[in-house]
C-alpha cells in the first residue's frame, strides 16, 4: 500500500484486508484511481480513511481529513441531516441520496451519496463506507431551471391574457387563464380537447381560424378585436394569434373594455377641447382685430396728441414771445427812465416808474411759471448743471429782491457757510426756487416783519444709518403762518390756501409746485414746518457727492478781472440784430447812453452783411428772427475766419430748456432771456469785450 494508505486507522486497515484479502495491490490500484471520492469513518464518527479523490473535492490534504470528525465537514444542517443518517447506518440500513459539504475554502459541495454499515465478522458495527460522487454541476444547472421556470411562471402569472393553444385542426391544446381570474373560471369553460367551432359562437369562431391560417401560412402575428357577451356585461377584447409550432399557434386575449372606454372618453373629451379651442380661437381672432383697430386708432389719436402737443409748445413759444416782447420793451424803458437816461425824473415819476417795474416783474414772473409749469407736465423740464458759486448765487437773490424788502421794511437777516464747495447744479433753477421761496417770506410777512435765509452744510444719517451730508437752505418768516390742514395741499398745482374770490395775497398757486419738482430733479427733497400767526421755516436740501468743485482762489479771481479791463475798448460798436421797433428802441438808447456805438439789423441776412462790411466788436442776436433764426445766422457768421472770434449774445425768450446747450453749440458766447435787464446786458457785454 501506499505511505498515504499505510497512515490509514487501523480499522480501516482491518476492513480492507479482510474484504480485499490477497489481492490487495490490485484493490488498492482501484481505489486510488477511481473517480469517486471514498470516506470511512469509525463508530464517533472519526474519519478513519479518505481517498486522493474524496480530499481534492473538498479542498483538503489527506493528512489534514484522517482523524477529524465527519460533522467537520458540512454546516448547521448537514450535521442535523448526518445524524439521522447515521442512525440508520448503525441499524444496518444503506441508503443513497444527495447530500451537501462545505469545501475547506467555505464553498458548498453537492454530492451523490453512497453509504453502507460496516461490521466485524461478529457482526459488531465497526463504522461506515461511503461512495461520493460530485454532482455539483448538475445542482447548478437544476438550481438555473428552477429559477427560469419560477421566473417564466411569474412572468405569465403576470401577463393579464387568456393564453389559448390551438392546433391546426382547431382542437384546443393547452389553456392558461390570468392568475387573478383563475379562481373565478367556471369548471366547464375549460375549451382543451374541444373543437373551436363547438366551443365558441360561430362569427368568433370563424374569424379565429381565418387568424390561425394566416398565422401558419405567413408566421406573422395577427391582431384584431372582438366583442363578447360576458354575464350582463358586454365586453371588448383584442385578440393577438402567433405561431409557435408547425401544426399550433398560441391565442392571447386580453379585456379591453376599461381601456377602450376611456379611449371613448378621451375622444369625447378631445372633441369638447377642440370646440373650446376654436371658440377661444374665434374670441382671440375677434379680439385681436378688435385690438388691431384699437391700436389704428391709438396711433391716429398718438399722432393727434403729437400734433396737439407740437401746436401748444409752437403756441407757447409764440405766446412766450408775443409777451415777453413788450415786456421787455416795458421793462427796458422803465429801467432807462430811472437810470434817467433820458433826462432827471421827479419823487413823483420814480414812484410810478417802481410801479410800473414792479407789475411788469409780478407779470414776467407769472409767465415764467406757467411755462415752467407746462414743462415740467410734460416730462420736458432738464437741468443744466455747472460748477456753482453758493455765495454768489444767494446774493444774486438777495439783490434781485432788495426792492420787495425795501418796500415792506423787512428787516432781513442771512448766514450763509464760507466753506461750502462749488456744487454741480442748475444755477439758475436753484435761483429761481430760491428768489421763490425768499419772495413769499417776504409777500406773507407783515410790514416790519423779520424774513432769514441760512445755507448751510447739514449732517445728518440716512435710513441705513450711514452718514449723509447736504447742502441746506433755510428761509424763515415770522408770517401769518399756514394750518396744519392745509400743509399736504401746499406743493399741489394751481392750488391757493385761500381760494376765495377776495385773496389778499394774488398768485397763480404753482410756485412752490415748480419749486418741488426743480429740487427733486437734483435729487434733494424740500420740507415746511409752520404755525398759524408764529411763521413758516422752509428747508430745501442738495445733496453733496464727490463730483463738487474746489472754490477758486483770490489770485485766480484777480487775474480774470485784470485780464477782463485790459480787454475793453472805448467805443466798441455793438450789432444789434432785432426786429421789433420797441426793443431796439429801448436797448439802442440805453447802450447808446453807456457809450456804445450801435448798428441795426432786421434779419439774418442784414446782420450777415453788416458783420462783413461793419466787423462790429460785439453782436447782439435775437433767435426769433424774420428770413433766417438766430442760431443759423449765428452758424454762418463763425464761418467767416474773420468773424470767428466775435462775441455773440443770444436774446430767447426761454421757453425750451435745452436753448442754453443750442445756443452756445452754433457758437454763441453767451445767452440771456427776454425780457433783458439792461444793467445785466451792460455788464455781460464789459465781461466779454
Amino acid at each position: 500500500m501506499s505511505d498515504s494508505f499505510s497512515k490509514n486507522s487501523l480499522i480501516g486497515q482491518k476492513y480492507l484486508s479482510a474484504t480485499i484479502g490477497n489481492g490487495v495491490d490490485f484493490f488498492r490500484q482501484i481505489i486510488e484511481t477511481t473517480l469517486e471520492g471514498i470516506w470511512i469513518i469509525d463508530p464517533s464518527h472519526i474519519t478513519s480513511y479518505v481517498n486522493l479523490r474524496m480530499a481534492n473535492m473538498l479542498g483538503y490534504q489527506i493528512e489534514e481529513m484522517l482523524g477529524k470528525s465527519l460533522f467537520d465537514f458540512m454546516d448547521e444542517s448537514g450535521q442535523q441531516l448526518a445524524i439521522e443518517k447515521l442512525e440508520l447506518r448503525q441499524l444496518g440500513i444503506a441508503e443513497h441520496h444527495d447530500f451537501r459539504f462545505k469545501t475547506k475554502a467555505g464553498k458548498d459541495l453537492w454530492t451523490s451519496l453512497s453509504a453502507n454499515p460496516l461490521h466485524d465478522d461478529c457482526g459488531n458495527y465497526m463504522g461506515a463506507l461511503a461512495m461520493i460522487t460530485d454532482i455539483s454541476d448538475r445542482k447548478a444547472v437544476e438550481l438555473a431551471l428552477r429559477q427560469s421556470e419560477a421566473q417564466s411562471k411569474a412572468v405569465l402569472t403576470a401577463i393579464p391574457d387568456m393564453m389559448f393553444r390551438v392546433g391546426n385542426d382547431g382542437v384546443y391544446r393547452g389553456f392558461m387563464t390570468p392568475h387573478r381570474e383563475i379562481d373565478v373560471v367556471a369548471q366547464d369553460y375549460n375549451p382543451v380537447g374541444k373543437w373551436m367551432h363547438d366551443f365558441l359562437p360561430a362569427a368568433l369562431a370563424q374569424r379565429q381560424q381565418n387568424a390561425m391560417e394566416m398565422a401558419l401560412q405567413t408566421g406573422e402575428l395577427q391582431v384584431y378585436e372582438q366583442q363578447v357577451q360576458v354575464g350582463d356585461r358586454l365586453q371588448t377584447e383584442e385578440v393577438r394569434v402567433i405561431k409557435s409550432g408547425d401544426d399550433e399557434v398560441l391565442f392571447m386575449v386580453r379585456d379591453i373594455t376599461e381601456r377602450k372606454q376611456t379611449e371613448l372618453d378621451l375622444q369625447e373629451l378631445n372633441q369638447s377641447l377642440e370646440a373650446k379651442v376654436k371658440e377661444r380661437t374665434a374670441k382671440l381672432q375677434a379680439s385681436e382685430a378688435n385690438l388691431k383697430a384699437s391700436n389704428e386708432q391709438l396711433a391716429i389719436s398718438n399722432q393727434e396728441l403729437a400734433r396737439a402737443n407740437r401746436l401748444k409748445d409752437e403756441f407757447l413759444s409764440t405766446m412766450s414771445h408775443e409777451l415777453r416782447t413788450p415786456l421787455n420793451a416795458i421793462i427796458g424803458m422803465t429801467y432807462a427812465l430811472k437810470e434817467e437816461v433820458f433826462g432827471e425824473l421827479n419823487p413823483e415819476q420814480i414812484d410810478a416808474l417802481q410801479t410800473i417795474d414792479r407789475s411788469s416783474q409780478d407779470l414776467l414772473a407769472m409767465i415764467v411759471n406757467i411755462l415752467d409749469f407746462t414743462s415740467i407736465a410734460a416730462g420736458r423740464l432738464t437741468l443744466s448743471t455747472s460748477p456753482t458759486n453758493i455765495a454768489k448765487l444767494c446774493q444774486s437773490c438777495l439783490e434781485a429782491l432788495q426792492q420787495s424788502i425795501e418796500s415792506k421794511q423787512i428787516k432781513f437777516e442771512s448766514s450763509i457757510q464760507t466753506n461750502i464747495p462749488d456744487l454741480q447744479l442748475d444755477s439758475w433753477r436753484i435761483q429761481q426756487v430760491l428768489t421763490h421761496l425768499l419772495n413769499n417770506a417776504i409777500k406773507f410777512s407783515l410790514e416790519g416783519g423779520l424774513v432769514k435765509l441760512d445755507v448751510g452744510i447739514a449732517s445728518d444719517r440716512d435710513e441705513d444709518n450711514n452718514p449723509r451730508h447736504s447742502l441746506r437752505f433755510t428761509v424763515t418768516d415770522k408770517g401769518i403762518g399756514i394750518a396744519p390742514e392745509d400743509l399736504s395741499r401746499l406743493f399741489l398745482p394751481f392750488t391757493q390756501l385761500d381760494g376765495t374770490l377776495k385773496r389778499k395775497y394774488e398768485g397763480t398757486g404753482i410756485g412752490l409746485a415748480i419749486v418741488k419738482q426743480i429740487v427733486e430733479l437734483h435729487g434733494g427733497r424740500v420740507s415746511v414746518n409752520s404755525s398759524i400767526g408764529v411763521g413758516s421755516v422752509f428747508s430745501v436740501e442738495l445733496p453733496l457727492n464727490n463730483d463738487f468743485l474746489p472754490l477758486p482762489t483770490t489770485a485766480q479771481v484777480s487775474e480774470v478781472q485784470s485780464t477782463t479791463s485790459q480787454a475793453i475798448a472805448p467805443s466798441p460798436l455793438v450789432l444789434l440784430v432785432e426786429d421789433n421797433e420797441e426793443i431796439i428802441d429801448t436797448i439802442v438808447c440805453y447802450l447808446e447812453a453807456k457809450g456804445y456805438r450801435m448798428l441795426i439789423a432786421q434779419n439774418g441776412l442784414e446782420a450777415i452783411a453788416l458783420t462783413k462790411s461793419h466787423h462790429p466788436h460785439l453782436i447782439l442776436m435775437d433767435m426769433q428772427l424774420p428770413v433766417m433764426d438766430g442760431l443759423e445766422v449765428t452758424k454762418q457768421i463763425r464761418l467767416d475766419p474773420k468773424s470767428v472770434d466775435i462775441p455773440i449774445i443770444i436774446l430767447t425768450d426761454l421757453l425750451m430748456n435745452d436753448d442754453r446747450e443750442r445756443c452756445l453749440e452754433a457758437g454763441a458766447n453767451e445767452y440771456m432771456a427776454k425780457p433783458v435787464k439792461l444793467k445785466a446786458l451792460s455788464q455781460t457785454i464789459q465781461n466779454l469785450l
